[in-house]
């Protein structure tokens, strides 16, 4: 019995062993599948974690990119151009275009200020506020100007809306992306972006008695008494798509910086011959080329259907070197240096020195887009009097001219429309008028040549004030006064220019993103150095396609 037990044991005992080992592997088997699934789920946490703040950077990046987008076009049509994205520009598209903004660095959000710009071309205002300045860190004349200047555009850059004046003259401080070039295309084998853009104007201009042009109300050339009877001026009517423009930008990144090119002109030369208007180049916080004087503020700049555009207003396009840091978060500082063109009575302009713009823009308790501009430049001319043997015929004088500009635009909400707008400016100085924009027309405005071969610079006086209300999301109107007083000398003639009104109102609805229909009545008048005046009204009706 006992060696049967003692069997037994030894051969139980072994079975026992693995019976335990077995169930002790099961348990830790057991534990590791539950770990991972434990690991698992935390990971599952994590992704979910992870995903959560993606999509939480990705929506602040986005409020961030339409902050600065905002920023870069909030001073001229509530943003330069932020209104709805259907919102068509504000300003004169004259003023946008190079009013171009130039390029610059990215990677900043733009100021709220201080470079939105509107767009005016020639004299025509389209809404579009390009941004015309700012330091490469800041989000672009502008627009000021700008203006733009024609001005100030209501459309946001993610949008198809962008209209050609916000395309023209907008000079963006934004490193290249579809979502800031709008409409842009890179070409074969390069790095470089390029968009195609403009517009296609066609305008019915009705004059009731003559102006002296008839596609634009320039009062300047409205006959007075000393030329002609009232009675003796007859009414003109003209159909012209001269305002039609083309233009071509191109941008190209290097490092963190970027390089901008833009070109643009305009079908307004004799027989509907193309005309340059914009060529410039831009890097970082410098300019070099042909667009807006830095003089100019082309966020102040009020829409409009007549090409000409406000008597008053500082419109001047021309060759210049700009360098426009950032001074601080809402303000802009330019210098320029810009071909001096003399424009002179009784001789021939001789440019020696450059002018020389300096020039401050910004948000003063963040209702008034602010520009204030000083301008210096030396006058040059050769006397041509009537008689060629005058003794000093063909001698050389000189003068000193400097000129002061004060304008602002601010939004308002007291007829229940944030849209809503006024538009001020304030211009003074000696032989600065060829800046001012019907003196630049007329010509001979900037200085006169006394009786003795003296060159003597005229005093000018130029304001104007401007409303816009927005009737619906689509509909809006603009209203104008502008005044333009000449300080004569007594040797001038009786026949001179001393004083100009025009003022005038219109009608443009946008039932598109691209597409401006509108209506404008205007009148003006001048008044000769010896009192004699002259009036004219005219009619004008438009409708302008934007690419």
């Amino acid at each position: 019995m006992h060696a049967i037990l003692f069997a037994a044991c030894l051969l139980g005992t072994p079975a026992t062993a693995v019976s335990q080992e077995t169930a002790q592997e099961q348990t830790d088997l057991a534990r590791l599948l539950k770990m991972v699934e434990q690991q698992g789920e935390e990971l599952k946490k994590q992704r979910e974690l992870l995903d959560a703040q993606a999509a939480t950077i990705s929506e602040m990046q986005r409020q961030l990119d339409s902050a600065g987008r905002t920023a870069s076009r909030d001073t001229a049509q509530p943003a330069a151009t932020e209104t709805p994205a259907a919102m068509p520009p504000q300003i004169s598209q004259e003023q946008n275009a190079a009013t171009s903004v130039p390029a610059g660095n990215a990677a900043q959000p733009a100021p709220q200020t201080a470079q939105t710009a509107v767009t005016a071309t020639e004299g025509e205002q389209n809404t579009a506020t390009a941004t015309t300045g700012g330091s490469s860190q800041a989000t672009a004349e502008f627009a000021a100007a700008s203006p733009e200047a024609d001005t100030s555009e209501q459309t946001d850059y993610s949008e198809a809306t962008e209209t050609a004046s916000q395309r023209a003259d907008t000079i963006s401080f934004m490193m290249y992306d579809r979502t800031q070039f709008k409409g842009a295309f890179l070409i074969p084998n390069t790095d470089i972006a390029m968009r195609i853009g403009g517009t296609v104007k066609a305008n019915l201009i009705e004059s009731f008695n003559s102006v002296g042009s008839q596609t634009r109300f320039i009062v300047g050339t409205i006959p007075t008494s000393n030329e002609t009877e009232e009675s003796q001026r007859q009414s003109q009517a003209a159909l012209t798509v001269q305002q039609s423009r083309l233009n071509f930008e191109v941008r190209q990144n290097e490092g963190l910086d970027q390089v901008r090119a833009f070109i643009e002109g305009d079908f307004s030369g004799n027989n509907d011959t193309f005309k340059l208007r914009h060529a410039f180049g831009q890097y970082r916080a410098f300019l070099a080329g042909k667009t807006w004087t830095a003089f100019m503020d082309r966020e102040a700049s009020p829409e409009e259907v007549d090409f000409e555009g406000l008597n008053s207003r500082i419109n001047v396009r021309q060759t210049q070197l700009r360098y426009f840091p950032s001074i601080a978060r809402d303000w802009n500082f330019a210098i320029s240096l810009e071909d001096p063109q003399p424009n002179i009575t009784g001789g021939a302009g001789v440019s020696k020195i450059p002018d020389l713009v300096l020039s401050v823009r910004g948000f003063v308790r963040d209702r008034w887009n602010v520009h204030t501009a000083l301008l210096l430049r030396q006058l040059s001319a050769t006397w041509e009097p009537a008689d060629v043997n005058t003794p000093g015929y063909g001698s050389t004088a000189d003068a000193n001219g400097w000129g002061l500009s004060l304008s602002g635009r601010r939004f308002i909400e007291w007829f229940g429309d944030d849209r809503d707008n006024l538009m001020v400016q304030f211009n003074y100085g000696k032989g600065y008028g060829r800046y001012v924009n019907d003196l630049g027309t007329i010509g001979g405005q900037d200085a006169v040549f006394d009786n003795d071969g003296n060159l003597r610079a005229l005093t000018v006086f130029a304001t104007y004030i401007a409303a816009q209300k927005w009737w619906d999301q689509s509909l809006r109107s603009t209203f104008t006064i502008g005044l333009i007083d000449i300080d004569n000398y007594d040797f001038q003639a009786v026949s001179d220019y001393n004083k100009t009104w025009r003022t005038g109102g219109n009608l443009i609805w946008s039932p598109t993103g691209n597409l401006d229909i509108g209506g404008e009545l205007l009148w003006g008048e001048r008044t000769d150095k010896n009192g004699a005046t002259g009036s004219a009204s005219q009619v004008q009706a438009m409708a302008r396609f934007s690419f």
